[in-house]
């Protein structure tokens, strides 16, 4: 690989935004490249990954220890990190890749990605909003991560009930509490249906996960797991999963859903934000969204606030159970959902890192 200089400001951790990073930064990695990294508020923690490759690791804190010694700020940097705090870099020419859930922008917003050299987003839509207030965006969808989520091939469950699956970050937007509501109301207290949730946010309270498993403790087909802290147990869920149910109303891209619909799931989609780049009639029930809500949920988005202002997309329980009823049949078809499987070479990390190297080079 030929020498090319430039820098990357991220972070790798267990949460999404650090499997992100991880896995462009091993496709980096694989093609021998040597960028002076630079790890955000120092959060470093690859423990998610169990056992990883070790030379992977000495590489990347290779790169971390020359990187204050060696870096330029006129060579190229992707920052890996959320529009708040994009402002901050560590390069005259950056590119931030950041994402954004609301259906509108703020004044802040706008200024911080206008003073970026570019600005990638995951989510067309995201790059649409953005273009409409001149800022440069560039689409660069994610990819299935095939160093932590495989195909198990074992029977999860004694019988032969079948399992609907919920994940990603306990907040408003992800329309998880509308979820669960409407597939109790036609599935709940069914021995032949079970609902399996992955739903944490490290951000609340113990309190608050337990007030989560309190109101439904009257159905005994429904499960809340507690934060998975390896990635192959995450694996495990996902793979117990035969419909996955993604009722987000903004997403940048939907990891978990991708991930499981990826391994062969069947998957209820509500048709909006990120899921669209990856979501289609063919791999997924799709529900087209019928309101909206507002953004504001007292916690992580604030109403008049300089960030995440505006409303996420939502739907009726009607058309959630509908949703459901149609995946049912296309499970009672064939239990593996084969378009689903063929997302895993349609986007990959490799695609990922290629695309952000090409626009580094642009600078």
């Amino acid at each position: 690989m030929g020498k090319f200089d430039f820098s990357l400001d991220i972070v790798l951790n267990s949460l999404s935004i650090g499997q992100v990073s991880r896995c462009i930064l091993q496709e980096m990695y694989k093609k021998e490249y040597e960028p002076d990294i630079f790890i955000i508020s120092n959060n470093f923690d690859l423990s998610a990954e169990g056992e990883s490759d070790d030379d992977f690791v000495k590489w990347t804190k290779s790169c971390i220890a020359k990187a204050s010694a060696s870096y330029l700020r006129k060579n190229p940097c992707l920052k890996i990190w959320h529009i708040n705090g994009g402002q901050h870099s560590i390069s005259d020419n950056q590119s931030l890749f950041a994402f954004h859930e609301t259906d509108t922008t703020t004044d802040t917003e706008v200024n911080i990605c206008r003073n970026q050299k570019n600005v990638i987003f995951s989510s067309q839509h995201s790059c649409d909003i953005f273009k409409k207030h001149d800022v440069d965006t560039r689409y660069v969808p994610l990819g299935f991560d095939s160093e932590s989520f495989n195909g198990v091939d074992r029977k999860f469950f004694s019988d032969d009930r079948v399992t609907f699956g919920l994940a990603g970050k306990l907040e408003k937007r992800k329309n998880h509490i509308l979820a669960i509501d409407s597939w109790l109301k036609r599935f709940g207290n069914q021995k032949e249906y079970f609902l399996n949730c992955a739903l944490n946010n490290q951000f609340l309270t113990p309190k608050d996960h337990d007030a989560l498993k309190d109101k439904y403790k009257n159905y005994f087909n429904i499960q809340f797991n507690d934060r998975f802290p390896l990635n192959k147990q995450y694996n495990d869920f996902l793979n117990s999963i035969n419909i996955m149910l993604c009722p987000s109303g903004g997403e940048g891209w939907g990891l978990p859903e991708f991930q499981a619909t990826a391994l062969g799931a069947h998957a209820v989609v509500l048709n909006c934000s990120g899921y669209k780049g990856w979501a289609n009639k063919d791999n997924s029930v799709l529900i087209e969204p019928s309101t909206k809500v507002d953004s504001a949920d007292g916690k992580f988005f604030v109403n008049g606030g300089p960030f995440n202002q505006g409303q996420f997309h939502s739907f009726s329980s009607s058309e959630m159970i509908e949703g459901c009823e149609k995946a049912l049949e296309r499970y009672k078809n064939n239990r593996v959902n084969p378009e689903g499987l063929k997302l895993q070479s349609e986007f990959t990390y490799k695609r990922t890192s290629e695309e952000c190297i090409n626009i580094l080079k642009e600078l």
